[in-house]
């Protein structure tokens, strides 16, 4: 996928009369084409600028759609660590995960900055440990997930830690 900057200098390059890009075009397909004129370079110029124009605006209304909604993170438990008899959680091969949505300017920001971090490990003292990991979900992937989740053990202050203090922290 092209960026918004690669387009962008796409468009300051095409302007310019030996420009990089209108050479890649195909002069005799311009030639053959009903739209031909006698300046090829400037006509190749247009055709280039009005591709990387249309492509910023379909880059702009994609992220003004994915902006208006919020953003929906999933957080998942497991126990890496444990000090059972049998060396297994018996949590083992449940998925317990909490859904929580983000909105507004802060909300998002918030969600931004926790999916950078997204990896959470708790060490007990005892033996055991927790792990939470974030990830951002789709809406029919959280639906999926809440509908599937064995709850979170009781371990929700961990989720609250998290998203007020940027790590697991027990008070």
């Amino acid at each position: 996928m092209i960026t918004k900057q690669e387009l962008s200098a796409a468009l300051n390059i095409s302007q310019e009369p030996n420009g990089f890009l209108w050479q890649c075009l195909d002069v005799e397909v311009l030639k053959k084409s009903n739209y031909f004129v006698t300046d090829v370079k400037t006509t190749a110029n247009r055709i280039v600028a009005l591709a990387a124009k249309a492509e910023l605006v379909r880059i702009a209304e994609q992220e003004t759609k994915t902006e208006k909604g919020p953003i929906t993170l999933g957080f998942y438990l497991s126990m890496p660590r444990n000090n059972s008899w049998n060396g297994r959680w018996s949590g083992d091969g449940g998925k317990y995960v909490i859904i929580k949505k983000f909105t507004g300017m802060k909300g998002k920001e918030k969600a931004k900055s926790l999916l950078e971090n997204n990896s959470h490990y708790h060490d007990f003292g005892d033996g055991w440990a927790a792990s939470v990991e974030i990830k951002q979900l789709t809406p029919e992937v959280a639906r999926k997930d809440k509908k599937n989740s064995l709850g979170f053990c009781g371990y929700d202050w961990m989720v609250n830690s998290i998203i007020s203090k940027g790590k697991i922290e027990y008070s």
